[in-house]
């Protein structure tokens, strides 16, 4: 891996397009990342940068534009079913409160709270959470048992609430946008998808629990793996301007070292 570093203005895209137009030559082994927001501002520079022709051969995807493609090449077999609307969730949201009461044992610090108007919105909140941190409802149960007996009582009632969804979800048939990343990480692995591979990162600050699976896998299989990161100082410690950003590079080297 390797890591482009410097504050804002310092040429950091410009260097990563350098190391991009070597390579142009084997466009189809490269793999270019960048957020969705910032893709189309990022693409025209590069165009400027390589010309038209170079240009033509390549293309940026963000992380969830890079699961499609990895859907689409080979498919899953797993993944069966129409994706649910925001509709269909609150929908099963609420069948999972209902559900979730019905049990005696169940929600013992939200069952008064349950029956307030705006409840359900707030537990789609925390599953979208918990979902993009990677935390499933056993995880919420095991780490329950460490927290005073307050905050216990509300993350075993989130967990039970969080597994009727789950199972609500798949008893239906439904596929969620928010599985996307982590089930194509799997596809990508299984697929060898970076294996010879080039790929380049740019204009991310911090990375979801879900995108660090994606990044694991390109660091364990591709030939190289090229990053900037918006920091003037990796080794800076809390409570700097760069505080985010030197926690990313340190999660990333943690996983370099995790894969030897």
């Amino acid at each position: 891996v390797e890591f482009i570093t410097g504050p804002a203005g310092s040429g950091k895209t410009t260097c990563m397009f350098g190391r991009i137009k070597d390579k142009c030559e084997s466009a189809d082994k490269l793999c270019i990342i960048v957020p969705e927001q910032y893709s189309q501002d990022f693409d025209k520079k590069l165009y400027f940068y390589l010309g038209a022709e170079n240009f033509n051969e390549l293309f940026s995807l963000s992380f969830t534009g890079l699961a499609r493609q990895l859907f689409q090449l080979f498919g899953d077999p797993d993944r069966k079913g129409e994706f649910a609307d925001e509709m269909a969730k609150m929908i099963l949201v609420y069948q999972a409160i209902s559900s979730a009461l019905s049990r005696p044992e169940s929600l013992s610090s939200f069952r008064r709270r349950s029956m307030q108007s705006g409840f359900a919105e707030e537990i789609m909140t925390i599953i979208r959470d918990m979902k993009r941190a990677a935390v499933s409802p056993e995880k919420l149960t095991e780490k329950a048992v460490f927290l005073d007996k307050r905050l216990m009582d509300k993350t075993n009632d989130v967990a039970a609430i969080f597994l009727e969804y789950q199972h609500l979800m798949k008893e239906y048939g439904f596929k969620d946008e928010l599985d996307n990343i982590r089930e194509a990480a799997a596809v990508a692995n299984l697929n060898r998808y970076f294996y010879n591979k080039s790929v380049f990162l740019d204009e991310f600050e911090s990375f979801t629990a879900d995108q660090y699976e994606m990044l694991k896998v390109m660091l364990s299989s591709a030939d190289d793996v090229c990053i900037a990161l918006r920091t003037d100082d990796v080794s800076g410690g809390e409570y700097t301007l760069f505080e985010t950003v030197n926690d990313t590079y340190r999660k990333i080297m943690d996983i370099c070292r995790e894969l030897g």
